[in-house]
């Protein structure tokens, strides 16, 4: 629920924002955070999913001496690494826009995105601490917290006349408040461990983080510089305003966060607790794929299907290539029933992190040729197409990395029983609203049901559910409280035609 309440805040001043700057203006803005992004990648050293790892095992397994240190040492790390890459690009900002993208208005907007970097490194680590000791709670706070500071900052700079340089310190502001909050919510539950002799030093808990998150840091820059070369590409041979309809696309991604990221994000600590109990790590595995891409194939299929609807509804006509982007974009989160989520974190879970860089490695040697190859000739068309084929190669060698090392697969059978209706359903109401033109608004709504409807009852019809699995939902949504009356008739329905 934080999620969602952070998203939706961040979404509506994000609209504004990029309405009132415009697709060339807004897409500036979205090269100058290009370096930033670089440097947000050269901070996360791997030891904020290490933190995340050690404190849910060590908690777990109730080892409970070194839980503090392990604390401090992660905090240590991330200022040292904040401060020296904020301070770096800072007095890099003139080359980069200059020599590297040949933008010079964005020399002033990179040295303040830089001010957002220490900010970011301070909430990894603090992130990554409150998802090891699993309080939720906490995350939800600080998310909203930052959400609201960045949706009334930014587009309240904007409205001022500030134009970009008010974009830039409306994210930059807030990301280092929500920085320092992220550093007082850790204190709070430093401050709830029980005071113990702690068997290791600040060194040795930097090691012992390091250790762990170095493959995982060669992995993050192998992957994570993948975006920023193609995002370098983009500023060469294509429009600033095909830019800024990309920029648009992707960030609708943010609908599907609402699921994704939370899932995502417990995977790890959950993971973590069986490296021992091999057929209860099997079946949260499993349960992780079917469950998450029970509910994201048909919010997939329904914001495709109606992406041409919510860029008409949002932005008029501002942005026209938007639409076709977020299709290809989307489709990404088709993979999920073959683990793209799942299969990382289970291998990362269990110290497998140098196969990670493996399969970081694997998908860059194929994309980034394709990414080299079709932007200068198609530009973001060329650059979305070679995304959704390239990372398949990886995906392709996690699953087989976890069936040689654990014996086990996702369920292909549950995948296909659940992507055939969601698809179908796409098909139906993309088809329909091609033939007929109504109020966007309506055909909105009567797309997104259309989705639902179809989705219901294909995957009542293919038997993609049993009871047990009804049983297991049912329980799940119980955890959401009021809302879960809206779910529970639909339940009632599907368990009736349920296979046993």
């Amino acid at each position: 629920m934080g999620q969602v309440a952070s998203t939706l805040i961040v979404a509506l001043g994000m609209i504004y924002v990029s309405r009132v700057l415009g697709s060339t203006t807004f897409g500036i803005v979205s090269i100058a955070q290009a370096p930033i992004g670089v440097a947000y990648l050269l901070i996360n050293v791997g030891t904020d999913q290490a933190l995340t790892k050690y404190l849910s095992q060590f908690r777990y397994e109730r080892k409970d001496e070194n839980l503090r240190r392990l604390m401090e040492s992660g905090v240590i790390i991330s200022i040292v690494f904040g401060l020296f890459y904020s301070f770096a690009t800072y007095l890099s900002a003139g080359f980069l826009a200059n020599q590297v993208f040949h933008e010079p208005k964005i020399e002033v907007l990179v040295k303040i995105f830089s001010i957002a970097i220490l900010g970011q490194s301070l909430i990894t680590t603090s992130w990554a601490v409150i998802i090891g000791y699993e309080r939720m709670s906490l995350k939800s706070y600080h998310s909203v917290f930052y959400s609201i500071l960045k949706s009334l900052t930014g587009p309240v700079l904007v409205y001022l006349g500030y134009g970009p340089v008010g974009a830039a310190l409306g994210e930059a502001g807030p990301m280092m408040f929500a920085g320092v909050l992220g550093v007082v919510f850790v204190y709070v539950i430093w401050k709830s461990v029980k005071k113990s002799q702690s068997t290791i030093s600040h060194m040795e808990g930097v090691k012992m983080l390091m250790v762990y998150g170095y493959p995982l840091f060669f992995s993050n820059i192998v992957a994570g510089f993948r975006p920023y070369i193609n995002t370098y590409l983009l500023s060469q041979f294509v429009a600033n305003n095909l830019i800024g309809n990309y920029s648009v696309a992707t960030r609708f991604s943010a609908l599907l966060g609402f699921v994704v990221t939370p899932i995502s994000q417990t995977m790890l600590p959950l993971f973590s607790k069986f490296e021992n109990k091999q057929d209860d790590l099997e079946y949260v595995y499993k349960a992780s794929i079917k469950y998450t891409s029970l509910i994201v194939y048909p919010m997939v299929a329904a914001i495709i299907a109606m992406s041409p609807q919510i860029i008409e509804i949002l932005y008029g006509d501002a942005y026209p290539q938007a639409s076709l982007y977020m299709k290809l974009y989307l489709a990404l989160f088709f993979f999920t029933g073959l683990g793209s989520l799942s299969n990382i974190r289970l291998l990362n879970s269990q110290r497998m992190t140098k196969t990670t860089l493996n399969i970081n490695l694997l998908q860059n040697l194929v994309t980034l040729p394709l990414n080299v190859f079709l932007i200068p000739r198609y530009g973001v068309i060329g650059l979305l197409v070679s995304e959704l084929i390239g990372p398949r190669v990886g995906t392709v060698y996690s699953l087989w990395a976890v069936k040689k090392k654990f014996g086990f697969t996702p369920d292909y059978q549950a995948t296909v029983k659940t992507f055939l209706p969601s698809f179908t359903g796409f098909i139906a109401a993309a088809y329909l609203f091609s033939l007929v033109s109504w109020n966007p608004w309506l055909e909105l709504f009567s797309g997104g049901l259309i989705v639902l409807m179809i989705y219901l009852v294909g995957i009542v019809a293919l038997g993609a559910l049993s009871k047990k699995d009804v049983c297991d939902i049912r329980v799940i949504t119980e955890s959401i409280g009021p809302i879960s009356g809206l779910v529970r008739p639909a339940l009632k329905l599907i368990e009736r035609y349920a296979s046993e």
